[in-house]
């Protein structure tokens, strides 16, 4: 498989809609996109890992073997990258840190420092 292939979110959330709720067209009412977005972002998704994800035939939807592995998988960073927002809302929401970002404007070219300090109630 491609090492560099890309499991982006809204792809990975396509892909677990249209398993939870076993159609395109429900996945795409529940992800406020349209039925061929969804279908699309399924489809290059496929041609990315070059493996077949879903198993189509009358409406009815089932899973591949690659299919089902990737499930666990994509479960798992959607799971992790909600949190990760989550967390990062509550830390905003709470005030107790402040980010200062300091260009350096030296003659040579430096990477920028971040420093983080945090507030004083």
């Amino acid at each position: 498989m491609d090492r560099k292939s890309n499991l982006d979110l809204e792809t990975l959330r396509a892909f677990v809609a249209v398993v939870d709720f076993g159609s395109f067209r429900a996945s795409a009412r529940k992800l406020g996109c349209t039925q061929a977005a969804i279908s699309f972002r399924i489809k290059r998704l496929e041609r990315s890992l070059k493996h077949q994800l879903l198993l189509r035939s009358n409406r009815l939807l089932g899973l591949t073997p690659v299919g089902l592995e990737l499930l666990g998988y994509a479960r798992d960073i959607l799971m992790t990258a909600d949190e990760a927002l989550e967390a990062l809302e509550r830390l905003t929401d709470t005030g107790c840190a402040a980010w200062l970002i300091a260009e350096t404007v030296a003659a040579e070219t430096r990477p920028s420092q971040v420093i983080v300090r945090e507030r004083q109630p």
